[in-house]
């Protein structure tokens, strides 16, 4: 047992439970915690300009490498500068770590006027996180960043908060800290093996299937459950139809995956002569749905982690509780009893359905296929491509081919713009190997696009392509579309050459699409932060 403060205990904890980069701004509420991050080199600090960012590169860490994203906040507006990115880690099941100090312990929610005071702090951010808590004695803060962490890796993958008064992280106390690998998750945070009983009713469900049907989301890919998917698909002759956050869980281009048919009739068709349907780590959103007008059948085998979505938004045959490869591993043995002759192959008819959905070849199509095929040849199949809320990333989420796991990121669900730029840092900073590459409107850039700083600063190689239409571009089309109209969408932006030049970063205008290989090739050669300007080809 040692004797720390405060701040000394939450980076003792943070580096015992593996923690090796941490995302934040000091302040003047957590300075504690800073000054012992300078005596742990096993952890590395990115200091971001604003905390928004600091949410959505924490998030990016934890999609790239499958680890809990750690940021460190002030109370008051070091908090709710994060709610977004919180909010959108909370949506796309997301693992991130929270710590933020609270005022003086005495004077927590008494609204006495204090600096940064936010009353019921804890209340503001209960809607977006697992859990959270405030910790009220150092002897606790070891302990309660054990149980976050394990909660973190081993249930559902949501932001779980912990805040600590200034006097907490001040004090001194004798301090124990777990060790690694110390299981102290609640059994209500643990990702459930399934019931066997429950996954021999599916199986014999879906063993009767004729025209079976996979419909795969995020949580195959937050499990790596794609073996157990594929080995799943093949008995059955099941195609898969992926979600957006699906997208990587299997490769886009095994014989048997659709891709992502959201918006489809195609898919209607599918749904409608299917007579045994499974679904696995998605909860049928109302996005991925079309506001829930999926004809899904009756005869629904639900697998997921989180039991409150079992048949939440479509009743299910049979639901199951279960971690998605588990419960595939589970199934795939359950099956193996019961079709013991192969099944006729429908590799054919996924391709003639693909045929019809998604063109033959991506350079022939439109200005976003054509954008997409160039993004797609720059990058190898670990490379990271990541998503803002723009019309090339909508393009995204349908047609570009995503080859593996954890290398395709869409901020879904709450849908912020701002996301892709910072949490491509956040990306880069977990996987220094891979080549990342951001997607923005120039209008979702100009939210978060001062982090160009965050990345000279550490010379984060990523490249920023930034598709300028001159304002919210999709935000206009929808204005136009409904009102024939439009009102403050057309926006004065920035020379974005002198932007980047203003930040030490490398960038580049380019005329259009078809310049954007060379271009791609130019920035991924420079190995540092760059901009690549284009042209949105369809200005209205």
């Amino acid at each position: 047992m040692q004797t720390l403060t405060g701040g000394q205990a939450v980076v003792k904890a943070l580096a015992a439970q593996g923690v090796k980069v941490v995302f934040g701004i000091p302040g003047v509420h957590n300075l504690d915690i800073y000054d012992a991050l300078i005596d742990e080199p096993r952890i590395e600090h990115i200091v971001v300009r604003h905390e928004q960012a600091a949410s959505f590169m924490a998030d990016g860490y934890a999609r790239a490498t499958g680890n809990p994203g750690v940021l460190l906040l002030i109370t008051g507006p070091g908090l709710t500068n994060a709610l977004t990115g919180i909010g959108q880690a909370y949506s796309d099941s997301s693992p991130l770590l929270v710590i933020s100090s609270q005022t003086e312990s005495t004077l927590a929610d008494k609204e006495r006027g204090t600096l940064h005071e936010l009353r019921d702090q804890l209340g503001v951010v209960r809607p977006v996180t697992l859990w959270n808590r405030r910790i009220n004695r150092i002897a606790d803060i070891a302990p309660s960043i054990a149980e976050a962490m394990d909660c973190l890796r081993r249930g559902r993958p949501r932001p779980i908060h912990l805040e600590i008064p200034t006097d907490v992280l001040e004090g001194t106390a004798p301090v124990q800290v777990p060790a690694p690998g110390t299981e102290t998750a609640p059994a209500a945070c643990l990702r459930p093996g399934p019931d066997p009983a429950l996954v021999r009713r599916a199986a014999a469900l879906l063993a009767r299937a004729t025209k079976p049907l996979i419909i795969a989301g995020g949580g195959c890919v937050s499990s790596d459950a794609g073996a157990a998917l594929a080995a799943v698909s093949e008995l059955l002759q099941a195609p898969i139809v992926l979600t957006a956050n699906g997208k990587g869980c299997i490769a886009d281009d095994h014989p048997l995956v659709l891709g992502n048919l959201s918006y489809d009739d195609a898919l209607r068709t599918l749904l409608s002569e299917c007579d045994g349907l499974l679904a696995v780590g998605t909860r049928f959103s109302a996005m991925n749905t079309r506001g829930f007008s999926w004809p899904v059948p009756r005869q629904l085998v639900h697998f997921d982690v989180d039991a409150a979505e079992l048949s939440r938004n479509y009743p299910a045959a049979v639901a199951v509780p279960s971690d998605a490869r588990l419960g595939l591993e589970s199934l795939l043995t359950a099956l193996g009893d019961l079709v013991t002759t192969p099944r006729a192959p429908r590799s054919e008819e996924v391709a003639a359905i693909r045929a019809t959905v998604f063109p033959g070849d991506l350079t022939a199509g439109t200005w976003e296929t054509r954008a997409l095929a160039a993004i797609r040849a720059a990058l190898g199949p670990n490379d990271i491509l990541v998503n803002d809320m723009t019309m090339l990333s909508y393009a995204a989420q349908r047609y570009y081919p995503v080859l593996r796991p954890r290398t395709f990121m869409a901020p879904r669900g709450y849908g912020t713009l701002g996301f892709s730029y910072p949490a491509a840092l956040g990306a880069q900073v977990g996987r220094p190997d891979a080549r990342v590459l951001s997607i923005s409107g120039d209008g979702g850039f100009l939210f978060t696009g001062v982090e160009l700083c965050t990345a000279a600063q550490y010379n984060l190689p990523v490249v920023a392509l930034i598709v300028n239409n001159g304002g919210y571009g999709v935000v206009k089309r929808n204005q136009m579309r409904r009102f024939n109209r439009s009102v403050d969408v057309d926006l004065h932006t920035p020379d974005y050459m002198k932007l980047a030049e203003a930040f030490g970063v490398a960038a580049e205008r380019i005329a259009g699409v078809e310049d954007l290989p060379a271009a791609l090739t130019r920035a991924f050669a420079a190995r540092r932060p760059y901009v690549i300007e284009m042209p949105e080809p369809n200005q209205l």
